[in-house]
C-alpha cells in the first residue's frame, strides 16, 4: 500500500538524521537545499508507489474476473445464468474483463443448484435444479431431459462461456423418491405431535443433502433420533426411486429379507437428479409404526 508524502518525508528526515555527515544539515527553511531535495524525492517515491497499487489493483481484476473454465467457476456461472421468455439474455465480454450479462438482472437467475464434474475427454457433467422447492428447468414432469426453451437457452450460454469444443452433458430431472418404513420406538408423551415432528425431520434431512450428493442410511437414523421423545428407530425397508426410469424401480438401501429381519443392502444412496425428496404417494408419517414399549 501507498505511503503518503508526509510519511516517506519523515522517513527520510529519520535516516538524514542518523547519518553524522548529514545531521549538521539543519537549517529551519523550507527552501534549503537539503529540504527541497527530501520532499522532491518523496513526492517522486509516493506517486511510484500509488502507481504500483493501481498496477496491482489491475492486475487482481484481471486474473479475479477472467475465465478459468474449472468446475467452480462453471458452478457460479451457471447460477448467474438468466432467462426471460420476452427478453433475450446475451452474454458479452464485459469491460472488468469478465463474461456475463451487460445487464445484471437477479430476478432472472432461474438455476438454484447446480453441480460441474469435468472429464479428461473435454466433457463436462452438469446437473442443474431450479426454484424452491427444488425442481428440473422448464417444470418437466416426464423421465428423461425434454429440451425446452428454459434448457435450450442454458445450452446456448454455456457454448457462449465455455472453451470453443467443449461438450456439455446437461440433465435437469425431477427428484429422486425416497421411500421409508420404519418402526419408531418413542415417549408416549410425546404421542401427540411425534408424527408431524418425525415428518418434519425427515423432509429437512432430505432437503439438507448436498446437491448432487450422497446420503448415509445412518445419518437418516441419527436425524430421527435426534427428534425430541423418539428413543429408538428400526428401519424396516427404504429404497429410492428416480425419475430416470420412470420411478419403476426400486434400489433399496435397507430391506427386510427374512420375517422380522431387515438387512442393510447399501449404506447410501448416491442422488441421480441430483436432489431427493419423499414419495409423494407413499409419505414417511404414512409408513411409520409409532411404539411406545
Amino acid at each position: 500500500m501507498a505511503r503518503s508524502l508526509a510519511t516517506i518525508y519523515q522517513q527520510l528526515l529519520a535516516q538524514k538524521n542518523a547519518q553524522p555527515n548529514l545531521s549538521t544539515l539543519n537549517s529551519t527553511s523550507q527552501v534549503s537545499i537539503w529540504n527541497l531535495w527530501l520532499w522532491i524525492y518523496a513526492a517522486g517515491q509516493s506517486i511510484f508507489e500509488q502507481l504500483c497499487d493501481l498496477f496491482k489493483t489491475n492486475v487482481e481484476t484481471i486474473v479475479s474476473n477472467a475465465p478459468v473454465f474449472s468446475p467452480q467457476w462453471y458452478q457460479n456461472m451457471l447460477l448467474y445464468f438468466q432467462y426471460s421468455a420476452t427478453n433475450p439474455q446475451v452474454v458479452a465480454a464485459l469491460p472488468d474483463y469478465s463474461i456475463g450479462y451487460t445487464v445484471k438482472n437477479t430476478s432472472l437467475n432461474i438455476i438454484t443448484r447446480a453441480s460441474v464434474i469435468t472429464t479428461t475427454s473435454r466433457a463436462v457433467n452438469i446437473k442443474v435444479a431450479t426454484g424452491y422447492p427444488l425442481g428440473p428447468l422448464d417444470g418437466q414432469s416426464v423421465p428423461y431431459n425434454t429440451p425446452g426453451p428454459q434448457y435450450n437457452a442454458l445450452l446456448q450460454y454455456l457454448s457462449a462461456i465455455g472453451v470453443p469444443g467443449t461438450q456439455f452433458n446437461v440433465i435437469s430431472l425431477n427428484p429422486d423418491y425416497i421411500t421409508c418404513n420404519a418402526d419408531i420406538y418413542i415417549d408416549a408423551s410425546y404421542n401427540g405431535v411425534i408424527l408431524g415432528n418425525l415428518q418434519a425431520a425427515y423432509d429437512n434431512f432430505l432437503d439438507a443433502i448436498p446437491f448432487d450428493g450422497t446420503f448415509l442410511v445412518s445419518d437418516l437414523i441419527a436425524a430421527l433420533l435426534g427428534v425430541e421423545g423418539v428413543n429408538d428407530v428400526v428401519i424396516n425397508y427404504l429404497y429410492a426411486q428416480a425419475a430416470t426410469d420412470g420411478y419403476t424401480g426400486k434400489n433399496y438401501l435397507v430391506n427386510t429379507l427374512t420375517p422380522n429381519e431387515s438387512t442393510l443392502i447399501l449404506r447410501y444412496w448416491q442422488t441421480i437428479a441430483g436432489y431427493a425428496i419423499d414419495n409423494p404417494s407413499s409419505t414417511f408419517s404414512s409408513n411409520i409404526n409409532i411404539k411406545t414399549n
